[in-house]
């Protein structure tokens, strides 16, 4: 049993999300006089000279732990306190050579973190008993006041004491609440004026014509990718981005550095199942999407999926080009409600705004549908602070607004949690203490549908990266969430996306893949979460 010590409540927010997804069994102690166990994980804030010594008398690992900690293994006065992009290096001891070729695979040579918390601090300052010191990994700074120095030490062990010079825990709940992208769009209050402006703008889109609005999107698009976003250094790297998988992998080959007891964990998916995929299908807000699109998609065998899929439907339009048609249709299908109008009523950053509209698609959805819908996908991964709180108070079982790589969405391009698992983001109500989210996320995985056709890229090379995460999602036992929209603006445009599917489904056909719905994967994983295992005396 691990013991955490929280020192920062978001940095303990960001460990208890990383052991939740192994199952590794922990408590939380008040202090460190009252942890017990096999081992201590210190999460973030400042440590005294009492702590610090009372952390090198048991195994312990200590995150971040503030510039005390940093002059117990060094005697350089001029350690700085960071914050900002650094990349820990995949390179020795303490990196598994199974984890450093998965990463290799996806293009990873390092961890990179674009908002983390750090000290640094001269290698050749290592306390005067430098030689009972181990430095297991270096990093290097990213456009911070550390970026002068080429690199010093990230994680030191001083017998079964371990020091990360990098608070991974508050690293982690970054990623998961996309806190770190510094281009977060400036939203306005919703006014009658700017939502009907809004809803003109999204409506003419649909409305162009079809070379006309190729050549717009393309023209976008190619702006987005050649423009500052993707080249920033908190930016994802496309179409893998492996910084949550590394940050698991690396906290746990430091428990198993400072304890020699064997560590529990439940594995992530259902017998014989080692990872898992969902197809998803969302309507756009256009008659043929939810006339010939969707029953093209309908007219395909269950058999394909076995799950058949997952339908993303918005309310408005529903109601609109379907009406009671839609019920009949969808029965015996897992649907998600995709927004209240498609017409960008959750780029808005007012709480009041954002929850009403959440609320009033799922009610109108329901109502047109005759039954309970239990998931959420915002219209074009519209995301903020808000849309979060208010999924936390919805009632919805599930979310998959949030992408694990952001090459869509025009206010968070380059952005994305860059995770391919379950997880519940951290919601903060008043600035107060970070509380996991009541409606589970299951991360959109990239590409999305066939966006990058959208960006210039052949057929062929979108296969070629679908092929390539879904190995690498399949490495990492991790989950597959594929969008493939049903056809937009025509027949074209539909034969373009069902080609795309036939192959994605082709891809994620594996032995080892358990093919799900959504509300299959958000009912095992909440199961999952509510398993506790207890220690009995010795046992």
């Amino acid at each position: 049993m691990i013991s955490l010590v929280a020192k920062e409540e978001l940095s303990a927010f960001g460990v208890e999300a990383l052991l939740e997804v192994e199952k590794i069994p922990y408590r939380r102690a008040a202090t460190l006089a009252a942890a017990a166990g096999d081992a201590v994980i210190v999460a973030g804030g400042d440590l005294d000279a009492r702590e610090i010594a009372a952390c090198a008398s048991r195994p312990t690992i200590v995150l971040g732990g503030g510039s005390a900690t940093a002059r117990a293994f060094s005697t350089d006065s001029d350690v700085l306190t960071c914050r900002g992009p650094v990349e820990i290096s995949l390179a020795g001891v303490l990196w598994p050579a199974r984890v450093v070729d998965v990463a290799a695979s996806a293009g990873e040579s390092c961890l990179r973190l674009p908002d983390a918390a750090f000290i640094a601090s001269e290698e050749s300052s290592l306390a005067d008993d430098r030689r009972s010191a181990d430095i297991l990994a270096w990093m290097t700074a990213v456009g911070s006041d550390a970026a002068s120095r080429t690199r010093f030490p990230a994680v030191v062990s001083r017998e079964r004491l371990v020091w990360v010079a990098v608070d991974l825990g508050q690293a982690f709940a970054t990623l998961l609440g996309e806190s770190y992208c510094s281009r977060a769009p400036e939203h306005h209050k919703p006014s009658a004026v700017r939502l009907a402006l809004s809803a003109l703008k999204h409506r003419a889109y649909y409305a162009l014509p079809d070379r006309l609005r190729v050549l717009m999107r393309e023209r976008i698009y190619r702006l987005l990718s050649a423009g500052p976003q993707p080249q920033q250094p908190w930016a994802s790297q496309y179409p893998i981005d492996a910084s949550g998988w590394l940050i698991g992998e690396l906290l746990k080959s430091l428990l198993r550095r400072v304890t020699d007891a064997p560590t529990v964990r439940l594995a992530r998916w259902p017998a014989p199942f080692t990872s898992a995929a969902a197809v998803t299908h969302d309507l756009e807000p256009t008659r043929y999407a939810y006339t010939v699109g969707l029953g093209r998609l309908l007219d395909r065998p269950m058999a394909a999926t076995q799950a058949g899929g997952t339908y993303g439907v918005v309310a408005d339009a529903a109601k609109r080009y379907s009406a009671g048609e839609l019920r009949r249709r969808l029965t015996g299908r897992s649907v998600l409600c995709h927004g209240l109008s498609h017409d960008g009523e959750s780029s808005y950053s007012e709480l009041t705004h954002v929850r009403g509209c959440v609320n009033t698609a799922r009610r109108r959805l329901e109502s047109n549908l005759g039954r309970r819908v239990r998931g959420y996908r915002s219209p074009r991964l519209d995301r903020s602070p808000e849309l979060a709180r208010a999924l936390d108070e919805s009632g919805f079982v599930y979310d998959s607004s949030w992408p694990d790589v952001d090459r869509e969405n025009v206010d968070r391009f380059g952005a994305g949690v860059r995770v391919n698992h379950p997880f519940r983001p951290p919601v903060a109500v008043g600035g107060g203490k970070p509380h996991p989210s009541r409606c589970l996320e299951l991360p959109l995985t990239a590409p999305d549908c066939i966006q990058p056709l959208f960006m210039g890229e052949s057929e062929q090379a979108l296969r070629d990266t679908v092929s390539k995460k879904a190995a690498y999602i399949r490495d990492t036992e991790g989950m597959y969430v594929a969008l493939v929209h049903a056809g937009v603006f025509g027949d074209d445009d539909a034969d373009v996306r069902m080609r795309h599917l036939s192959f994605v489904e082709e891809v994620l056909c594996d032995a080892g893949v358990w093919l799900a719905d959504m509300d299959m994967l958000a009912d095992w994983w909440t199961r999952r979460e509510a398993v506790r295992l207890e220690s009995r005396g010795d046992t």
